[in-house]
């Protein structure tokens, strides 16, 4: 039987065995790794997942989306169209609301200090990112995630940016599967950087045990299993995922958004601004024709930045899309910002919703 979490539960699966010790140490380590070769098999899960989702832009991928109706919290009302009128499910996976502006109002619009989200997501947490103190600790600015120091520089790709962050934090929330799967943009700014980064395709899989049997327990195992397999979201993996980056120059300084995939979800498409229709950049199949996958890279960048890099986006205006399952969003704000979250750990948040509050041009002690 198919329900709301059948896609959740089949990417589970297969992750898991690549997961298993044996077929895990023959894989790229999820740690900085700076411009490092894939394994093979981390390769060829990349490549997987390219080809998966080309048939995911295929007629034959429909043949499932009427279910999705009997799947509550996919919510198919609140958008355009019923699953089954989509013509693939990529197409029905990027659906759009019927009216945002109604249904996902953008907190605060008229208030530059106020963030809002750039995902229908769940919050993950904060960190603070390092200030290098020079010599002979020149460091240059990272989070530190269970002893692991993820330098900013490796999650922005070397970004001539990188270095403004240093002292300021790090922001994860993670859409599940069945969220609105757009991306839009927290804070209104002028673009400084826009580029797919390519990278892994990782799922940390494990088989949990919970719960406790009923004392007639084989119905409540029927619905709730003891032992499940659960798709880990620990932050640190997205400085090696296939990701997009996004730079804008803010009334609160430069911010940085990072739409992150995970497993398949790993086509971060850009669009262009509002005011130039909001049209998807990709290329053709004539461009990728004869091109590896890094030169296609190479001239997908190309487009986006041509498209976006000086470009106005206005703050809740939509800037990019993901192809097929959940996945995570990063934000990255400098330490000017004094940026206070009030999202809280562990909610689950509406898209265009208040993220956070900056206090710019105030110290932590409320002077000026």
């Amino acid at each position: 039987m198919l329900h709301e979490r059948t896609v959740y539960l089949r990417l589970a699966q297969f992750y898991y065995y690549f997961n298993h010790p044996t077929l895990a140490a023959l894989q790229s380590p999820i740690a900085p790794m700076k411009d490092a070769e894939l394994s093979p098999i981390s390769r060829w899960l990349r490549d997987f997942a390219v080809e998966w989702g080309s048939f995911l832009d295929t007629p034959g991928s429909t043949a499932y989306l009427e279910s999705f109706k009997y799947a509550p919290e996919y919510d198919w009302q609140d958008y355009e169209k019923p699953p089954e009128a989509y013509a693939t499910f990529n197409e029905f996976f990027a659906r759009k609301f019927k009216d945002i502006d109604v249904l996902r109002p953008v907190a605060a619009a008229d208030d530059e200090r106020v963030i809002v989200f750039p995902a229908e997501s769940t919050f993950v947490g904060q960190w603070a990112i390092s200030t290098p103190v020079g010599e002979p600790l020149p460091a240059s600015p990272s989070i530190v995630v269970k002893h692991i120091e993820w330098p900013i520089h490796e999650l922005l790709q070397d970004s001539e940016h990188a270095d403004a962050f240093q002292g300021g934090i790090l922001c994860h929330s993670f859409l599940n599967t069945y969220d609105y799967h757009r991306q839009h943009a927290p804070v209104a700014g002028k673009v400084l950087a826009a580029k797919f980064i390519p990278g892994q395709v990782y799922l940390d899989v494990k088989l949990e045990e919970t719960g406790e049997a009923d004392a007639d327990g084989d119905l409540t195992r029927a619905v709730v299993p003891r032992r499940h397999l659960d798709a880990k979201d620990p932050t640190g993996y997205q400085f090696v995922q296939c990701r997009g980056l996004l730079v804008l120059e803010s009334a609160i300084g430069k911010v940085a958004i990072l739409p992150m995939g995970m497993a398949q979800v790993s086509s971060v498409v850009f669009v262009t601004p509002k005011a130039d229709g909001h049209k998807p950049i990709t290329l053709t199949a004539g461009e990728k024709q004869g091109r590896d996958y890094q030169q296609q890279v190479n001239l997908l960048n190309k487009k986006i930045r041509a498209a976006l890099v000086g470009k106005h986006l206005a703050k809740g205006e939509m800037f990019s899309y993901f192809q097929f399952g959940g996945s995570d969003c990063v934000m990255v704000f400098e330490r000017k910002a004094n940026v206070d979250v009030t999202a809280k750990v562990g909610l689950h948040y509406p898209i265009r919703s208040q993220y956070a509050v900056s206090n710019i041009n105030r110290d932590r002690r409320g002077g000026t």
